[in-house]
């Protein structure tokens, strides 16, 4: 976790390295169909978007997120820096955003991408987290300094032209009861969520005053843009008592205002770093009262788990370690019906992937991988590199 928060914090440093852009052509096959019984899942060949020259390490080229802001038109943000020192000429770096404007057959970086977005849309897509509403993005900072339970996430608002429309100080605050440090930060998710009723809301977590662990909170967004609501407390150290306690969590809002909140409690970074690594049981929070209460369970294991509620109703989770997983409900995450391996557990990566609905019914999903050879079988020592791979999923309810 640590490890994870000191690469986050250079996440905002414009990093750069030496890569190769690759695009493949890529259709759907019937690969990792998963268990009987939930929905039909059709998922394509891996595809490379982007591929280093060389092995760079934890941090270079992962730690996935994905925002799409208009049909077709995906960003792809993740870590530049790496384990290694890059030390390479200007001429040779390859700059954010990296983004696709034909939903993945083609990617492009830095000023090439730029330039084909309409008007200063690159200001709107070069910002770390967002809420994709009807009318506008709403675009925030994710890691927030707080001091005696006080702190603020400014806050943007831009048409789909790109133009900034509306901006406000974004301030938050925690109640003195919650039991966070006086002089710490909060970590709001990269994607927040605009329920039916246009209230916007975001999960986020922030550090205990007792004992290095966390706790999971919902915040909404009020008009003026001025506050955050703190809303409640999602989970709590108390809900699990080992790992690192709750923290990096996804959010889900249903039609009718039922929310469901995924908590990471525990992920082991040192083995994953050497291998596949695993993570422990994430807790499941529902919710039927806006918020204010959560019932708790235990489910699937995984780290940074992101939430997508489709067009057809099926809900997907992208969460990892091991390997890069996709898992998919008709039931609103009551059970996970079905599951499909994006790479293989044996594989390094940070485990933190995402998907988004390019179409009715098909999801466009990117994972990492780091220090892995892409050959399965070789007559020599293989070339072992960072890649970022993209596959196509088609979701049948």
């Amino acid at each position: 976790m640590n490890k994870f928060l000191r690469m986050a914090r250079k996440h905002a440093v414009a990093g750069a390295a030496f890569v190769l852009l690759i695009a493949v052509g890529g259709g759907c096959s019937s690969v990792g169909l998963g268990i009987l019984g939930g929905p039909t899942v059709r998922m394509s060949k891996p595809k490379v978007i982007v591929r280093a020259d060389t092995a760079y390490g934890w941090g270079f080229l992962t730690h996935v997120s994905l925002a799409q802001y208009s049909p077709g038109v995906v960003v792809v943000s993740c870590f530049l820096e790496g384990e290694i020192p890059v030390g390479i000429p200007e001429r040779l770096k390859v700059r954010r955003p990296i983004a696709t404007f034909d939903g993945g057959e083609t990617w492009y970086n830095g000023e090439e991408a730029q330039r084909r977005f309409p008007g200063d849309m690159t200001n709107v897509v070069m910002a770390p987290s967002s809420i994709r509403g009807t009318n506008e993005f709403v675009t925030f900072k994710w890691e927030n300094r707080i001091r005696n339970g006080r702190g603020a996430a400014p806050v943007s608002v831009w048409d789909y032209s790109g133009r900034l429309v509306g901006s406000g100080v974004g301030r938050f605050a925690c109640p003195t009861g919650e039991g966070f440090l006086a002089d710490t930060e909060i970590y709001l998710s990269n994607h927040g969520v605009e329920a039916a009723d246009g209230r916007k809301y975001v999960v986020g977590y922030g550090k205990m005053k007792a004992k290095e662990t966390y706790r999971a909170i919902l915040l909404r967004l009020d008009e003026p843009l001025s506050t955050w609501t703190f809303v409640s407390t999602i989970a709590s150290p108390e809900d699990f008592s080992r790992g690192e306690g709750p923290n990096e969590c996804a959010l889900a809002v249903f039609p009718d205002g039922e929310m469901l909140a995924l908590v990471r409690t525990g992920g082991n970074t040192g083995a994953q770093q050497g291998g596949s690594g695993n993570s422990m049981p994430m807790l499941s929070c529902r919710s039927k009262d806006g918020g204010k209460t959560w019932e708790i369970s235990r489910t699937v294991p995984g780290v940074m788990p992101k939430l997508l509620l489709m067009s057809n109703g099926v809900l997907v989770l992208t969460t990892g370690r091991p390997g890069n997983v996709l898992y998919f409900s008709t039931n609103r995450g009551k059970s996970w019906s079905r599951s499909i391996s994006l790479s293989p557990a044996s594989d390094q990566s940070s485990g933190y992937c995402d998907s988004v609905e390019i179409a009715p019914g098909r999801l466009l999903v990117v994972y990492d991988t780091f220090n892995t050879t892409e050959q399965k079988v070789w007559l020599w020592e293989p070339k072992r590199v960072n890649v970022l791979y993209q596959r196509y999923v088609d979701v049948t309810p």
